[in-house]
């Protein structure tokens, strides 16, 4: 298994002080892990999804191209259209050997639960229609907080291992010790700003890079 400097991992911000207010209403930003002291507080880091061990990361890219349909030639000319929006799966195996561990892999599929749906429901008189929340993927550094969208996530509970139960939230919930799961992003650059800040020239020589572009 290889050994990494950081891991992989996806953060949804919007989910960040979601459930923790004060007697107002108002957030209170107790369990923020960007708050200063409450880096490695619980349940503050329930909003970033972090692979438990190093990951298989795949992306395709496409570029479609139309042909010009000439005649009595070998060779048809192709136009360029557009490129495809880059398309980023994840897949790898979770372990679930503590009660700790289990809580925290639990955690991670309410987490993707809760990114593949939108904002609804006559009570949300805030954020009603809004759909699911943008999260911000890094890995290895290639991606560094790249937006991106859950597309599909899959996971498998086997048959042929064992299982630990735990506490979580209003109930008991048990998980595999050891299961694979894969996740599917697609890439969602802001169209606004790509549109001020996109150059080939800036893309290529990497100074886009750490915006978030792929």
């Amino acid at each position: 298994m290889a050994n990494l400097d950081s891991k992989v991992q996806i953060e949804f911000k919007a989910f960040a002080e979601m459930g923790q207010t004060d007697e107002s209403g108002r957030k209170t930003g107790a369990y923020d892990s960007r708050v200063p002291g409450n880096e490695n507080k619980e349940p503050g880091k329930q909003h970033i999804l972090v692979w438990p061990s190093t990951p298989k990361i795949s992306q395709s890219i496409e570029v479609n191209y139309s042909t010009w349909e000439l005649q009595h030639t070998n060779y048809q000319p192709s136009a360029f259209g557009n490129r495809s929006t880059p398309v980023v799966t994840i897949s790898g195996p979770w372990f679930s050997r503590t009660e700790e561990e289990a809580k925290k892999t639990l955690t991670a599929i309410h987490l993707l639960r809760s990114a593949t749906s939108m904002f609804y429901g006559r009570t949300d008189t805030k954020n009603k229609g809004i759909p699911p929340p943008i999260g911000r993927l890094s890995a290895h550094g290639l991606y560094s907080n790249t937006p991106v969208v859950v597309k599909t996530f899959q996971y498998d509970y086997p048959n042929d291992v064992d299982y630990i139960t735990v506490d979580m939230f209003n109930g008991r919930q048990s998980v595999p010790v050891l299961f694979e799961m894969s996740v599917s992003l697609i890439v969602q650059i802001n169209a606004v700003e790509a549109v001020k800040e996109y150059t080939l020239e800036n893309f290529y020589t990497g100074k886009l890079l750490g915006n978030g572009y792929i």
